[in-house]
């Protein structure tokens, strides 16, 4: 509930941008009470959605659509060209940096998901690849895809096991962001490990 969508029915005497009837969508300031029927949004976190968008769709926005642009941008810095491997790429924030990614102009997009079902839905999303999560050398196969080159970018929200094998298929100059820990097995890595191919490991939230 920290999220809301629906039309102005009222506004402060300060506010501007919007109009009595527009169609909005907006984080709550207490991130909490956007189940209610009525909610106060503050204008600074509310935006206008399109006519062609459904409140169901845009309140998943605020949240998963801020993280996932953050990522790709503001930690990772992708640069049009860029590979992109993205962890949990069925899920709601993993299926909209697959959609970001290639909007921003990424090269090839890896998505990695648990069954066979998820990863046609990341297919679906515009990865150019979608690998199985379980495999026990999907860095290997990212490897090979990359002409062993390796990937520019992880975006990982599992961290353990799943981190190890990120680093291993990492390019030179690569940049691995964690922004979740599904494993429960926080990331463990030395700066000595990062020195020689020149690497970054950030965290977001």
């Amino acid at each position: 509930g920290s999220e809301a969508a629906g039309a102005v029915v009222g506004m402060g005497e300060n506010v501007s941008g919007f109009a009595l009837g527009d169609r909005v969508v907006g984080l709550l300031p207490s991130r909490s009470g956007g189940y209610a029927e009525l909610a106060v949004l503050p204008a600074r976190t509310s935006v206008v959605i399109p006519a062609t968008m459904d409140f169901a769709t845009a309140v998943t926005l605020p949240n998963q659509g801020a993280t996932a642009l953050n990522l790709l941008t503001t930690m990772a810095r992708l640069v049009k060209g860029e590979s992109v491997l993205v962890h949990a790429a069925a899920g709601g924030v993993g299926g909209l940096i697959i959609q970001l990614a290639k909007h921003l102009g990424a090269g090839t997009v890896i998505g990695l998901a648990s069954n066979a079902e998820k990863r046609k839905h990341v297919l679906a999303l515009g990865a150019d690849v979608s690998l199985d999560s379980t495999s026990t050398d999907w860095a290997g196969e990212v490897r090979a895809l990359t002409q062993g080159k390796g990937v520019d970018i992880v975006l990982d929200s599992v961290g353990g096991d799943p981190f190890n094998a990120s680093l291993d298929c990492l390019a030179p100059f690569g940049r691995i962001v964690c922004y979740g820990l599904a494993s429960g097995v926080p990331p463990q890595v030395s700066p000595l490990r990062l020195m020689r191919p020149r690497q970054l490991v950030a965290g977001f939230h």
